[in-house]
């Protein structure tokens, strides 16, 4: 660990972070010094930070384009649409040179959808109450899903408990915590169990068909996120948000297009409802 420590970016920018580092002060992935990435998708452009990889995986992941229009271009359809990992990466959470060492990290994953708006009966995912209803749709699906069946099941060594097996997801809008980044509608929302790590997902549209979303899911080895004696829960929610902070978005003029479209039948329906 000392060596990835030394490697990048230079000794002298790293060391006096490196020598304050400790379970209250966990040193991790450094955004300032990071360079940045870019990936062309049909046009639009997408540039984020890149902290070298120090967290091991066999199948990290390094995509420099696509094109998002050709459905042979996703390797994973289903029924409510196609999807696509793009980026996935991971980092270390150490307690400084002379610490115990690697306390936890995180793994970085970023993927693309294109989702089947005619299945929904929706116009596009540029319409933010639009997007909504697709995520929590998904997160009705998926996550109720496994606390039905983790009540249900009745070969687990543990009896059901509620306060501990429940997983905890956005039901509502106000719960995906909308947010602005550089004029695109972009929800910023936490899942998790009581007792586990919280996942942090930003979920943002780039044409009316096509989402983007950034996760990152934490774990922890050697100490317990929950204790007063380190800050593990915080530094991995900065480092979500760090990454988050960092992400640059082009919209090709037929994005854009569909955006301001998107929004004028937004403001429509919205005095419509008034």
């Amino acid at each position: 660990m000392l060596k990835k420590l030394l490697l990048w970016p230079p000794i002298y920018k790293r060391l006096p972070a490196a020598w304050q580092a400790s379970k209250l002060n966990l040193y991790g992935p450094d955004f300032e010094q990071a360079p940045w990435k870019e990936i062309d998708l049909s046009g639009i452009k997408l540039n984020f930070k890149n902290p070298p990889q120090t967290r091991m995986f066999p199948n990290d992941i390094r995509v420099e384009g696509m094109n998002i229009y050709d459905d042979n271009s996703y390797n994973s359809p289903w029924d409510g649409g196609r999807t696509k990992t793009l980026y996935k990466s991971g980092w270390v959470y150490t307690d400084g040179l002379f610490g115990d060492g690697v306390v936890g990290g995180g793994t970085l994953q970023m993927i693309i959808q294109r989702r089947d708006l005619k299945k929904y009966g929706l116009q596009s995912l540029f319409i933010p109450e639009q997007l909504a209803v697709i995520l929590l749709d998904d997160f009705e699906k998926d996550y109720e899903e496994r606390n039905r069946k983790r009540r249900e099941d009745d070969n687990y060594v543990e009896p059901y408990n509620s306060e501990i097996h429940t997983w905890l997801y956005p039901k509502t809008v106000a719960a995906l915590n909308p947010l602005e980044h550089q004029g695109l509608t972009c929800y910023s929302f936490s899942i998790w169990r009581p007792l586990e790590t919280k996942k942090h997902t930003w979920a943002i549209a780039i044409t009316d068909e096509h989402l983007l979303e950034f996760s990152y899911m934490p774990s922890t080895s050697g100490v317990d996120h929950l204790a007063d004696d380190n800050n593990f829960a915080e530094a991995a929610e900065r480092t979500a948000r760090e990454f988050a902070e960092n992400i640059d978005i082009t919209l090709t003029p037929d994005a854009e297009r569909q955006r301001q479209a998107a929004l004028t039948e937004a403001s429509t329906l919205a005095q419509q409802r008034a």
